[in-house]
């Protein structure tokens, strides 16, 4: 199993389940609440849960899966990622955990995805060859 598969397979997770959070909960972004102008351009749109620290997270659970240094290291990107999304006035603090929970499930998806697919590739392929 390599991280290409992993990855790929938790990207498309957090596209679903960013998707079925953000239809199960509303939360408009601070800018539109608040009156604050964001730091970054941003439609004013649904900001829960964070997509952005949804994908981070996704990433970073996915390396730390495979490489618990380097891991740690993108565990500490992605949350400084999400602070750097409230800081900018484009999210409130439980879109951005909102959106870590859900990256965090995806990479966990992602990995399990997979091992499922690397084995049924692996049988397939070996079924293959001796026939």
């Amino acid at each position: 199993m390599t991280y290409a598969v992993a990855g790929l397979v938790a990207a498309a997770f957090v596209g679903v389940l960013v998707t079925v959070a953000g239809a199960l909960w509303t939360n408009p972004r601070p800018f539109v609440v608040d009156g604050v102008a964001p730091l970054i351009a941003h439609p004013a749109d649904n900001g829960f849960p964070s997509d952005h620290t949804a994908l981070g997270f996704a990433v970073a659970g996915v390396v730390t899966w495979f490489d618990r240094r380097l891991g740690v290291v993108a565990l500490v990107l992605a949350a400084l990622l999400g602070v750097c999304r409230v800081l900018a006035h484009v999210h409130h603090v439980p879109d951005v955990v909102g959106g870590a929970l859900v990256g965090l499930l995806a990479a966990a998806l992602g990995v399990l995805g997979a091992r499922v697919a690397t084995a049924l590739w692996d049988r397939a392929r070996l079924g293959t060859a001796s026939s």
